[in-house]
């Protein structure tokens, strides 16, 4: 487009001219900046991958043992690794966490035509967070998220990580094995969201023995408001 502003400017005979007179068009190399798209994969990490982000993070810093503190998507991909580093845990506290679904749905992410107005516009997902994640949403704060999803492969990551969550992981047979039995446990769950969020939070509860309950009363995403 530079190079063609450059012929506009001097007229169409001096393109002309360059081509018969030089076989190509002599622009002003360096006044042409060319653009670069830098193409930017999509992250999508798995429980192994959380797993060692945990490792280094805890190492690096000092910190064990930990007051591990999981949210939304996080169970899932989180349960393995208190398995395996049970030594690294001092306790495990779920906020609003299940390794079955996430507060936010798939679908709103992934179906065609159906993400594209989710994530294309604004008021449609605010919306949808005010329904399903937060209880009271700002036209900034739903702004703020939708950008991050619908930007730099914000979407693909959101989705691949969710396919990538231990779906099956079975709560009971988890905490009752030796590594985890007696970890203390903690499960802070919202009732101020629909009565399916609620009752999935007692079932989380009752197949954690060993857990306290405790109920908020903001959405299912109450770092971000309660």
């Amino acid at each position: 487009w530079e190079v063609y502003g450059q012929i506009k400017e001097r007229g169409l005979f001096w393109g002309f001219d360059q081509l018969i007179e030089k076989g190509y068009v002599d622009y002003e190399e360096d006044d042409i900046r060319v653009s670069k798209r830098e193409v930017v994969k999509a992250i999508e990490l798995g429980d192994e991958e959380m797993g060692r982000v945990l490792s280094q993070v805890i190492d690096a810093m000092g910190l064990a043992p930990v007051d591990l503190v999981l949210h939304d998507s996080a169970l899932g991909l989180s349960a393995n690794w208190i398995l395996e580093n049970a030594r690294l845990v001092r306790s495990v506290t779920l906020l609003d966490s299940v390794p079955s679904r996430t507060a936010l749905p798939s679908w709103a992410l992934e179906l065609p035509v159906v993400r594209e107005a989710v994530l294309g516009v604004g008021l449609v997902f605010q919306s949808v967070l005010g329904k399903y994640c937060l209880k009271s949403v700002g036209k900034a704060e739903a702004e703020a998220h939708r950008i991050l999803l619908k930007g730099r492969n914000g979407r693909r990551s959101a989705v691949g990580m969710v396919k990538r969550v231990n779906h099956s992981l079975d709560l009971s047979e988890w905490s009752g094995l030796n590594e985890v039995k007696d970890l203390p446990m903690r499960v802070i769950w919202s009732s101020g969201s629909s009565k399916e969020w609620s009752e999935e939070g007692s079932r989380v509860a009752d197949a954690l023995s060993q857990a306290t309950f405790v109920s908020h009363s903001g959405g299912a995403w109450p770092q971000v408001r309660i």
